[in-house]
């Protein structure tokens, strides 16, 4: 059986219409380098309500404060770093506003807010992480 993760693209757009994404930082452990946030779906749980409980686990977003949740489409098949195959299934979460922070220190160790002009395919680690974030650019809002 594959293995079932999600990659959520967390933003805001400010009263100019521009984008601010939110990125994390990994901790040490687990490599020190830039993602947006991520993590694996429960047995029987959906992928889309994995994403939303991901989402607040990781940054402390409410969901009242989740303006649009979209399914982009996008999938990932790769092998993680144990060897197992996995699916990913990306998805963008449009916020309303930024809102405080709360990051879990057993995962990551730093965050910031990026917005769209500053976005290059260097904001990230991965590749996954890049081809998200276009989608989340070219989404209108």
């Amino acid at each position: 059986m594959k293995k079932r993760k999600v990659q959520a693209v967390l933003f805001y757009s400010d009263a100019k219409g521009i984008k601010h994404f939110l990125l994390l930082k990994v901790n040490e452990r687990r490599g020190l380098f830039w993602q947006n946030v991520t993590g694996g779906v429960d047995k029987d749980e959906k992928y889309l309500d994995a994403a939303v409980r991901e989402s607040q686990e990781e940054t402390g977003v409410k969901l009242k404060n989740i303006h649009e949740i979209i399914d982009t489409g996008i999938r990932f098949r790769f092998h993680d770093r144990w060897g197992k195959d996995v699916i990913e299934k990306v998805f963008l979460i449009h916020c309303k506003k930024p809102w405080d922070i709360v990051i879990d220190p057993s995962e990551h160790c730093d965050f910031k807010w990026v917005e769209e002009r500053e976005i290059t395919k260097d904001s990230v680690e991965y590749a996954s992480n890049v081809v998200a974030l276009e989608a989340a650019l070219g989404h209108r809002c």
